[in-house]
């Protein structure tokens, strides 16, 4: 290795390595970002909770997330898709308020 070499070794490897360590850390802090495609199921079409939904798909639009309002038979059908595969996160909106929960099995 020439001398030149080894001097451009020695500045740009403890750089690199630090560089590397900085981004390790501070990926440790970082919150990834919110999805922008939710969904929601609300119970039947002419239910209260359906109107909810429908009105927060209007709001959080004006935000750039996409909400799907998923009509269903009602609260036992709506505990069955929170326990569907692929589902990262569950909110709850009842008479009590909101209710947000990890899954038991993440």
């Amino acid at each position: 290795m020439s001398k030149k070499s080894r001097e451009h070794l020695k500045i740009y490897l403890p750089s690199v390595i630090i560089a590397i360590l900085g981004f390790v850390i501070a990926y440790q802090f970082v919150q990834p970002a919110p999805p922008r495609e939710i969904t929601i199921a609300t119970g039947d079409e002419k239910g209260a909770y359906h109107a909810f939904g429908l009105r927060y798909r209007d709001i959080l639009a004006r935000n750039g997330i996409t909400l799907k309002v998923k009509s269903t038979a009602g609260s036992v059908e709506n505990i069955k898709l929170l326990d569907a595969p692929g589902v990262v996160s569950m909110w709850r909106l009842s008479r009590e308020g909101w209710e947000i929960r990890t899954p038991r099995r993440c």
